[in-house]
This record gives structure tokens, C-alpha cells and sequence, in this order.
């Protein structure tokens, strides 16, 4: 859907993390900043095996995703849509376009390649089927 949604792309493309907001079991949102890339019309995110987003998304596939806007709300982009894990996406290290984008913020917070692809090891794929921009 990104892909019919050029200003939204473009706006997505020069963000370094969205907020990713799952579902628990109870019902409750859970919001976390996440980094991504755009992939096959849709997102592409890794995960920690034993972060609670995995297990809400086990239950109940429905997510939100949120860019930051500017100090007056604008250059906003909201998506709805869902999520599955990918267990046959390359990991981190082996993800060029993924590397070309965070491979400076891995280095900065201590990590190599590797060391990062060993602490977020699962790829969320999510299908937008809702874009809004401000």
C-alpha cells in the first residue's frame, strides 16, 4: 500500500523509528519506537525473540504505526494494518538496504552488525491496509 501512497513513503523514508503499537491479550495498547524499513509495499522490523510485542502479536495480529509529526502536528503519517513474523527474512546483518540505514545507529549504541542481529533475530512484516497524513 505504501507503494499507492507516495507522500506518505516519502515522508516514512527520511524517519529513523515509528511507533509500533500492538495489542495485548487483555485488550491493552502497547506502543514502542521501533526502526524499519520500507519493504514490498509495507514494513519491515526486527524484534527481540522475548519482547512482549512478539507475544501480543501471536494473539492478535492488529497493529498501529505512527511517525512523528513536527512541533505543530503535521508530517504525520498513521497506519493501520497487521503484522506477522517472518522467520525466512535475511537477518539484520544480512539486509543491506537495513544496514545502509541504521549500520551508523548500531554502531553508535555499541553493537556490530552481528551482535545486534543476535539480540533482534525476528522480522515483523506488516501490511498496511490504512494510510491517514497530515
Amino acid at each position: 500500500m505504501l507503494d499507492e501512497h507516495l507522500d506518505a513513503r516519502r515522508r516514512l523514508e527520511s524517519e529513523l523509528i515509528v511507533w509500533l503499537t500492538t495489542v495485548a491479550p487483555d485488550g491493552r495498547p502497547q506502543s514502542s519506537a521501533v526502526w524499519f524499513v520500507i519493504e514490498g509495499g509495507g514494513l519491515l522490523i526486527y524484534s527481540g525473540e522475548a519482547s512482549t510485542r512478539i507475544g501480543n502479536l501471536e494473539h492478535n495480529p492488529r497493529v498501529a504505526v505512527n511517525s512523528r509529526g513536527d512541533r505543530q502536528g503535521d508530517t504525520l503519517v498513521t497506519m493501520e494494518g497487521r503484522a506477522r513474523i517472518d522467520r525466512s527474512a535475511p537477518a539484520p546483518e544480512d539486509h543491506s538496504v537495513y544496514l545502509e540505514k541504521y549500520g551508523a545507529e548500531i554502531e553508535r549504541l555499541g553493537w556490530t552488525p552481528r551482535t545486534f542481529s543476535e539480540e533482534f533475530p525476528v522480522a515483523l512484516r506488516i501490511t498496511i491496509d490504512r494510510i491517514r497524513t497530515w
